[in-house]
């Protein structure tokens, strides 16, 4: 019976900060969101020392608040992705300048295989 009201609650909570924050989300996501926001809300409500009642309305406000500031949140990181340069260069890719590579080597070729480094130095690599 729990679980259930937590699909009810989390459904209604989901599809009131869809509203508000002007979004577009199916079912299944305004469930999810405001599942994850009922959390969000409990806990700043836990550290705001909001005392609740516990009913179906205080639940339903505390989701709302949460979902509402997970939604916006979202919004905020999707737009500043949207507004980084096309340049910008993340830390998941290697910086190689001048055939320096990142390990330190002046060379520019690179060795991706195993067996080519042990060929180089004229070794045979066993699979023992």
């Amino acid at each position: 019976m729990n679980f259930i009201l937590w699909i009810i609650i989390g459904g209604i909570a989901g599809f009131i900060a869809e509203k508000v924050t002007r979004s577009n989300h199916g079912l299944l996501t305004n469930i999810i969101v405001g599942i994850v926001g009922s959390f969000i809300g409990g806990y700043i409500a836990r550290i705001l020392n909001f005392n609740l009642a516990g009913g179906f309305i205080d639940q339903l406000i505390v989701a709302t608040l949460g979902a509402i500031l997970l939604v916006f949140l979202y919004q905020q990181i999707r737009r500043l992705e949207a507004e980084r340069p096309a340049n910008y260069q993340t830390f998941s890719r290697p910086i190689v300048k001048a055939g320096i590579s990142p390990l330190g080597r002046h060379s520019s070729k690179r060795m991706t295989r195993p067996s080519a480094m042990a060929s180089r130095k004229g070794c045979r690599l066993s699979g023992r």
